[in-house]
């Protein structure tokens, strides 16, 4: 296989840093085809040249500038065994048309409805910011984090912190920083946050000042609910602490209040319920509210969570989402 002419990662693969037991590696993953690579990070230096707009005397030039050059046969190399796993491609990317089908429009005015009632407390064992394989920066939010931690002992330089969410171009908006031993870099021993002990919540990334808010738009209001990803979303149900805060700011009354970044769910009409059953999104929205209404905290209501989802699962794949009541579920 012919290594391309003008060399580029393939904008869905995803480049992470990844520091364990005191070795940097670079990870490529092509999530679609299910392909994993491991290269050094001085190679990916040497790959960041490649952004399809250079053939490989431009590449050997562009390398020995930088002060990675290590010969032709060695970046020849590089490059023919990526092109064998599938990573690259070539030229420099070309506007795609508009997708057939288009997405849901967003509504910035819709109003926020956050679950009524909850509050949120994080224990401080940072298990959300080992969770995830990506943290995601802006580039203004990654300039801010290298500001930040610049009294911080990392065990990588600032500048070098950073990958492309995706693809291969350095110039992206979107960025992910590196993860050591599989948490997020500015995650501390202590498990606190070193930009949040820093400088405050703001000075962390938008996903994790949102985190573990969820939006779903029902088509009349954003639903605002919590992720039960974390121990600390069913701990500040079963008993809210002092501590504990609103997941969303209350001062924002508008899904445009939160800001662009904020990533919404758009529930389809109708609503798939089952592989032979649906229902119009406004059933399940009065589902919802009745839901809400009986599981209210005073209300006599069944205790056992998992039990009265289960029965409402059984229930809605059977019957549909008529009568589905927590005292069917019981």
């Amino acid at each position: 296989m012919s290594v391309p002419e003008r060399p580029r990662l393939a904008p869905e693969v995803l480049a992470r840093l990844h520091l364990a037991d005191g070795e940097a590696k670079v990870i490529l993953q092509d999530p679609r085809r299910g392909v994993v690579l491991e290269i050094e990070p001085a190679s990916w230096m040497v790959l960041r040249q490649a952004d399809g707009t250079r053939d490989l005397d431009a590449l050997c030039l562009a390398a020995s500038r930088s002060g990675l050059y290590r010969g032709e046969a060695d970046l020849r190399a590089l490059l023919e065994g990526l092109t064998e796993a599938g990573v690259l491609v070539d030229g420099i990317e070309q506007p795609q048309p508009p997708a057939p089908v288009a997405a849901p429009t967003r509504n910035e005015a819709r109003p926020l409805e956050p679950l009524p009632g909850y509050r949120f407390a994080c224990d401080g064992n940072g298990s959300c910011c080992r969770t995830y394989g990506s943290v995601a920066f802006t580039r203004l939010e990654a300039m801010q984090a290298r500001l930040t931690s610049a009294e911080m002992p990392l065990p990588l330089p600032a500048d070098e912190a950073f990958t492309p969410l995706s693809g291969g171009d350095m110039e992206a908006w979107s960025l992910a920083v590196a993860q050591v031993e599989g948490r997020c870099l500015y995650l501390e021993d202590d498990g606190l946050c070193g930009l949040h002990r820093r400088d405050g919540a703001r000075a962390k990334p938008f996903p994790c000042r949102l985190y573990p808010a969820m939006l779903v738009d029902d088509g009349e209001a954003v639903r605002v609910s919590a992720l039960p990803e974390c121990g600390c979303v069913f701990a500040s149900a079963a008993a809210p602490s002092a501590e504990a805060e609103p997941l969303i700011d209350p001062a924002a009354r508008t899904l445009g209040e939160l800001g662009p970044q904020a990533t919404v769910v758009h529930v389809p009409d109708p609503v798939p319920l089952s592989a032979m059953r649906t229902a119009p999104i406004a059933a399940l929205r009065r589902f919802s509210d009745d839901l809400v209404r009986a599981l209210a905290p005073g209300q006599d209501t069944v205790r056992d969570a998992v039990a009265v989802a289960w029965g409402l699962a059984d229930h809605i794949e059977a019957h549909g989402l008529d009568g589905a009541t927590v005292e069917t579920a019981a």
